[in-house]
């Protein structure tokens, strides 16, 4: 990572960081945890209805047919 880049890290990233978790403040900080996280033993390795409303979370809408063909299909 070039000096000045680290400098901004360094300078900026906790705030950074802290206000994005704050709660309220952004709906991405639930993404990872939302209806328990993808690394529970029941649902890691396949995609759930709660991971297609999780990347609601990130602002990524997955139409329709693209998500049931990722829960019931061959994608």
């Amino acid at each position: 990572m070039p000096d000045k880049l680290i400098d901004i890290v360094r300078r900026e990233g906790v705030g950074h960081l802290g206000a994005y978790f704050t709660p309220g403040s952004y709906t991405g900080q639930w993404f990872e945890t939302f209806a328990g996280g993808g690394d529970r033993v029941e649902t890691r390795d396949r995609i759930t209805v709660g991971d297609l409303y999780a990347v609601e979370a990130l602002n990524v809408q997955v139409p329709f047919a693209v998500g049931r063909e990722l829960i019931d299909g061959q994608l």
